[in-house]
């Protein structure tokens, strides 16, 4: 997932394990007809849910009936967001995951977008169903979903460019480019330094700030290349992975540079916030 923090939230308020397939819904909107009663929630890009034109609330479970349509989006704030179903969507598993990989052409549905007269089936739940409190404040929805600013620590190649590349980064506001995909976030702005050439490839990791020779920086999202070549100026923190799923095209974001106990508390932070929310849902 792009947001993986998000499909963790709506799959635990399903009652889903945390890494059960769900759909992500990007910018756009969709409807879906139910052919089964079902459990769902939504989490991630604040959007309108509907269920038979009936306003719902997001970020917490909901029963839909079977014939009844539910309609999501367009996205008003934030890039993606996450449909689950309680039993998790029935997709084949690829090389360990259920994702759709576009450029490659597999995994998901035919490893494409879905299209209209798809069905989506979902796993049998065996235990029934009773209501129990589950919902993310408008608040703490807020505290997870805000991506103006990313947190990053050095990355591997910072001392070869300079301290004035750090400072750069750190000190600018760059725009999400319109180019921007689930390979990488592009952001443009002012150089973080020129001329940087290429390295002997070497290994990736998502959230890695690399610098191109033309100096915008590109963080690397959920579909990113396994190796690339660009240096690698800075790295963004685990606890601020998921907010890069959320950066939608026009968006402004800044950099702050931390040190690895700052990122270390964070993480810690954060899945405090993840396992309070386990406790709801639907079980």
């Amino acid at each position: 997932a792009a947001d993986p923090l998000s499909l963790r939230i709506a799959n635990l308020l399903v009652g889903n394990p945390e890494g059960a397939a769900a759909l992500e819904i990007t910018l756009s909107a969709c409807a879906l007809r139910l052919l089964r009663d079902a459990v769902l929630a939504t989490a991630g890009a604040e959007m309108a849910v509907r269920v038979d034109s009936r306003a719902v609330p997001a970020w917490q479970p909901v029963l839909a009936r079977a014939g009844q349509v539910l309609e999501l989006g367009p996205a008003d704030e934030g890039a993606r967001a996450y449909l689950a179903v309680r039993g998790g969507l029935a997709v084949p598993v690829a090389l360990g995951s259920a994702s759709t990989h576009l450029a490659a052409g597999f995994g998901g549905v035919e490893g494409r977008s879905l299209c209209a007269g798809d069905i989506l089936r979902v796993w049998p739940v065996t235990a029934p169903s009773s209501r129990r409190y589950g919902v993310v404040e408008p608040a703490l929805r807020a505290f997870l979903t805000r991506a103006d600013t990313l947190r990053v620590l050095p990355g591997p190649h910072a001392r070869a460019l300079g301290t004035q590349a750090l400072a750069a980064l750190s000190g600018g506001t760059f725009i999400v480019s319109a180019r921007s995909d689930r390979t990488g976030v592009r952001l443009s702005g002012e150089p973080v330094c020129a001329g940087t050439g290429t390295l002997l490839t070497e290994g990736v990791p998502t959230g890695a700030v690399q610098v191109p020779p033309d100096g915008q920086p590109i963080v690397m999202l959920a579909d990113h290349p396994a190796t690339g070549g660009y240096p690698q100026l800075a790295s963004v923190i685990a606890a601020d992975l998921h907010r890069l799923g959320q950066l939608r095209p026009g968006r402004a974001v800044r950099f702050d540079i931390v040190d690895e106990a700052t990122a270390a508390a964070a993480l810690a932070e954060l899945e405090r916030v993840v396992a309070g929310l386990s406790k709801g849902g639907w079980a």
